[in-house]
């Protein structure tokens, strides 16, 4: 720990005012200049620190991902990684001239200038910036090997899109009780990594949270759960067994479902105190699953297992339900039951993102802003709209006709099957 805090203190003694930018390259003098970067061990989980407005010269190129025109992308907020353990950089965006890369790792050569203050800074898993760390996968020994591989391409797929956020540990609990007492034990063993005793991990805190998932597996109800463990430095994902994903009764939804704990993963990773209503929490979560699933799966990206994912199909159905709730007299409410997250919050976040036609806003100014700015105060910075202005306008939304609700959802005009969409969505 010590030692650790001090490599850190070394780093930022060359370092160093907010900017909300992402990173920009002058190919004239060969300078980076980064708005904030988040200094630690990937290894470790709790050695971190901040610093910010920071000018350096790149050493070796060691990866790189995507390049767009500048005036195809929204520029983040998003903090740099320095990992004091490889040497490596990860920068989510960099400006050079009119293009933007992203996904840039590098190492650094010398450190310029630090213009701006450091500080100690949250666990590098709740700290906002993207990890190189591979995931921890594991998978009780009853789960069958399909279910384990398609489990970890619905993860990575996510990640790939909303970001990478470590340490995340990943448990997939099957219905045999001894196979899921072996997997406490790794648990409790990957404790032992994280300066706890295997004993004290040993408690029915461990043992309950694992048998909850059990149970659901033994009458096939599916189910998976995240807790942020700020505490231990980690994200925390458990899940019940994944039986959308057998080989013999496959289904496409089994994608979604693990896509949204994985995006619950990204919101933890920025947001400090309040997230927002249930509503929000939730139904951006409800719309981006389904709607990521038949994105990737249409670019490619995700496998198909027996049809396409039909996107605009499910929210036909959504919208059903939610207009039958809503004609009963209820609305938008800061908590609330299943009607109110898995019916209107959807239809919550497909109107946000359809008003500004932007469908990475959320990882790419929502939640890097969250923690600055609160959020009532992203949410306006985000979507143009007072926050307690939106009940509102929501409401005026909820009573258009049900033909111009559907027609705010990507696709909406290419879509083939608009027909059948208008009449799923029409209360019987």
């Amino acid at each position: 720990m010590g030692k650790n805090i001090t490599i850190l203190w070394a780093f930022l003694a060359f370092f160093g005012g907010y900017t909300y930018a992402a990173d920009s390259y002058n190919p004239t003098n060969a300078q980076l200049t980064i708005p904030k970067v988040v200094v630690a061990d990937g290894s470790n989980t709790d050695s971190t620190l901040l610093a910010k407005n920071v000018v350096i010269t790149l050493g070796e190129l060691i990866s790189s991902g995507e390049a767009y025109p500048l005036e195809s992308r929204t520029l983040t907020n998003k903090a740099d990684m320095y990992d004091t353990a490889t040497g490596y950089l990860l920068i989510p965006q960099v400006v050079v001239e009119s293009t933007i890369y992203e996904d840039i790792v590098v190492t650094i050569k010398d450190v310029v200038s630090h213009s701006g203050g450091s500080e100690t800074w949250h666990p590098a898993s709740h700290s906002g910036a993207e990890s190189l760390l591979p995931f921890d996968y594991y998978f009780a020994d009853d789960i069958p090997k399909v279910n384990k591989e398609r489990f970890k391409i619905s993860i990575e797929a996510a990640s790939d899109y909303f970001g990478r956020y470590g340490r995340t540990e990943i448990y997939v609990v099957g219905s045999d009780e001894d196979a899921m007492e072996r997997l406490i034990d790794q648990w409790c063993i990957a404790r032992l990594s994280l300066n706890s005793s295997y004993e004290s991990c040993r408690n029915d805190r461990n043992t309950n949270m694992f048998e909850g998932y059990r149970q659901k597996s033994l009458v096939d109800q599916y189910g998976a759960g995240i807790n942020g463990r700020k505490d231990l430095g980690i994200h925390l994902l458990v899940s019940a067994y994944p039986g959308y994903f057998d080989e013999d009764d496959p289904a496409e939804f089994g994608w979604a479902n693990v896509m949204h704990e994985y995006f619950h993963i990204s919101q933890l990773a920025h947001a400090e105190g309040d997230m927002g209503p249930v509503w929000w929490v939730e139904g951006t979560a409800q719309f981006l699953d389904k709607w990521l699933t038949e994105k990737l799966q249409s670019e490619g990206k995700l496998p198909i297992l027996t049809e396409p994912f039909d996107f605009i199909g499910h929210m036909s159905w959504t919208l059903r339900d939610a207009r039958r709730w809503w004609a009963e007299g209820n609305r938008l409410e800061l908590e609330g039951g299943p009607e109110l997250f898995l019916w209107l919050g959807p239809w919550t976040t497909a109107y946000l993102l359809n008003s500004i036609d932007n469908y990475r806003a959320l990882q790419d100014i929502f939640y890097p802003n969250i923690r600055e700015l609160g959020f009532e105060g992203t949410f306006e910075r985000t979507f143009n709209i007072p926050y307690n202005d939106f009940n509102e306008i929501f409401r005026q939304f909820m009573e258009k006709p049900i033909e111009e609700q559907l027609s705010i959802l990507p696709g909406w005009a290419e879509y083939e099957n608009k027909e059948q969409a208008i009449s799923k969505a029409s209360p019987n």
